[in-house]
């Protein structure tokens, strides 16, 4: 059974926070739902140590922060006998690849709101995750540039080429391009965050090229600060929580060729709120 009081310390001032007490494999009671959520949009990554879940517990957690989708991943095998699991292998034949600061899946008009990833299975060293706060990333500009930021729109595209067409037929939208704000809100508690990244922000509209090139530049690098930064040393049995709408990630490859083995589950998200929008 599960107390009625999270303990929460947080990793850094800027973003990340450790949380002790919780057996994951129980079921979680509203109250503590609730408090998880708003752990959430406080700190933006939550850890957890010295978890046993199985697949369907981790689906279970999962949905205490909303709407899970339940289409697998197509890039990766999905857990027996759940499939909203996705079985994240990278060993000598299946290189890590995602060492790149980045959002998951911005070029769609829905992206995904957070993420759950729980390691089954991890190399002897390396193979830290880190994140970045766009929040602080966003405070950190001045009053005048941040005002400019909040007129701006830009269109978000997935590079599809070398990616497989079977791929993509079985994603579980067909989404490759969409518009979003630069600066968008979280409702729940209306921080402002950035939203572009180098992975998938092609071009912010109606600007000179030259000014988007240099602006997604400078944008782009504030995800590199370190003081924004959080970094995760993953163990057996961790478990990780990110909201993906006010984050970037970065899955360090220094293990290559050990073998690191993660389950990975999806929440499905809503159109990014814009910055000064009223709520809906």
């Amino acid at each position: 059974m599960n107390g009625s009081e999270l303990i929460v310390q947080p990793s850094t001032p800027t973003i990340g926070a450790e949380v002790s007490g919780l057996d994951l494999s129980a079921p979680l009671s509203e109250p503590l739902r609730t408090e998880l959520r708003a752990a959430l949009c406080r700190y933006s990554v939550l850890f957890f140590r010295d978890q046993d879940l199985q697949p369907t517990q981790q689906l279970e957690l999962a949905r205490a922060f909303g709407t899970v989708e339940e289409t697998p991943h197509p890039k990766f095998e999905p857990a027996p006998g759940c499939p909203a699991v996705s079985v994240v292998v990278n060993d000598a034949e299946r290189p890590p690849d995602v060492n790149v600061w980045h959002t998951d899946l911005t070029f769609r008009e829905r992206p995904v709101a957070a993420c759950v990833l729980y390691c089954v299975e991890c190399p002897p060293s390396g193979g830290d995750t880190l994140w970045t706060s766009m929040r602080a990333a966003y405070q950190s500009l001045s009053p005048a540039l941040q005002a400019y930021l909040k007129t701006l729109r830009a269109r978000h595209r997935l590079p599809v080429d070398g990616i497989d067409p079977a791929l993509l037929a079985k994603a579980p939208t067909q989404d490759t391009e969409a518009v979003q704000p630069v600066v968008c809100r979280i409702p729940e508690t209306d921080q402002e965050y950035l939203f572009v990244n180098r992975v998938y922000t092609q071009r912010i509209l109606d600007v000179p090229a030259h000014e988007s090139a240099a602006l997604l530049h400078m944008l782009g690098g504030l995800a590199e600060i370190p003081e924004f930064q959080v970094r995760f040393s993953w163990r057996e049995g961790s478990l990780a929580i990110w909201d993906n709408r006010c984050t970037q990630h970065y899955a360090v490859a220094d293990y290559y060729p050990q073998r690191r083995v993660m389950h990975r589950v999806t929440v499905a998200g809503a159109a990014p709120v814009a910055a000064g929008e009223p709520p809906s």
